[in-house]
């Protein structure tokens, strides 16, 4: 019988080398006193290996049901723990290790998320073109904030952000009419109790909708009504 120095696979005289990895066999000799006799399942004795001074088969002594391995100098119990949780050079799983890899997996995906979302939320600029006899004109206004309000300049009140006082029909403006807000990657208008309120058209719509009575989320080409002045949202 020839056997495989380097994967211990067996092969019979006639053979030469291993045919998994080509090393050359050598012929497997076995001591007549190492030789073990054969057993019945009925002399079959299996020993404790966790008895006293049990052996192990890398000759370490097992005593009190813990391996002293002089490779590693670490101690294995009966529950494979060694007394600082690093016993990769027994095959087993490294805790810490592989933790610190699964928080680093988690901290990673985190940072990626956190990444998209503040793409997501990103302050986006938008702007309202003022249409006239349903045509777009070249008067315009930014919003360039997250919070700006839209309505008519007065004394006692002060400035808006966004003065339609100029613009015809300018007197169905409340002084304070509208607040268009940016939150969460998206603009919203809120009518601000305003006398004539606020309607919305949105997209293709035929006809805008009845007066808003809370924040309303504004999309590409809305178009949005104030008093009796009406803009194109662009964003």
């Amino acid at each position: 019988m020839k056997t495989c120095p380097s994967c211990g696979k067996k092969f019979t005289d006639d053979k030469k080398f291993c045919n998994l990895d080509g090393t050359e066999l050598i012929v497997l000799e076995i001591p007549e006193e190492a030789a073990i006799p054969e057993q019945t399942a009925s002399e079959e004795h299996l020993e404790d290996p966790y008895a006293n001074d049990a052996v192990n088969i890398t000759g370490d002594k097992i005593s009190d049901g813990v391996i002293n391995n002089s490779g590693t100098g670490n101690k294995i119990n009966k529950n494979n723990n060694t007394d600082n949780d690093n016993i990769d050079n027994q095959g087993a799983v490294n805790k810490d290790r592989d933790g610190d890899i699964f928080s680093d997996i988690l901290s990673k995906d985190t940072f990626f998320a956190d990444k998209n979302a503040a793409t997501t939320n990103e302050f986006k600029y938008a702007r309202i073109t003022l249409k006239h006899d349903n045509n777009l004109t070249e008067q315009f206004f930014d919003l360039n904030s997250e919070s700006m309000i839209i309505g008519r300049f007065d004394q006692s009140t002060g400035n808006v952000d966004i003065d339609l006082s100029k613009l015809p029909d300018a007197e169905h403006i409340s002084r304070k009419h509208a607040r268009f807000t940016f939150e969460n990657g998206k603009w919203f208008i809120e009518d601000l109790k305003s006398t004539n309120g606020v309607f919305v058209k949105v997209g293709n719509a035929s006809e805008f909708s009845s007066r808003i009575t809370e924040p309303t989320e504004l999309r590409n080409r809305d178009q949005i009504s104030i008093g009796d002045i009406i803009f194109l949202f662009t964003v």
